[in-house]
């Protein structure tokens, strides 16, 4: 059996300055689950600094 568990879709857009670490882009990612299921428990954001 196979079934979709997720969607994902991401979208860069360029910085006008780079970054003192060296960040050329700005990243978002967008994810759902199937049929706009509720996927918190699947995933999160424990990386370091998940915004910059």
């Amino acid at each position: 059996m196979c079934f979709s568990v997720c969607s994902a879709r991401f979208r860069a857009q360029l910085r006008k300055k780079m970054t003192s670490e060296g960040f050329t882009h700005d990243w978002m990612v967008f994810v759902r689950g199937p049929e706009n299921s509720d996927i918190q428990h699947f995933v999160d954001k424990s990386f370091p600094k998940p915004k910059r």
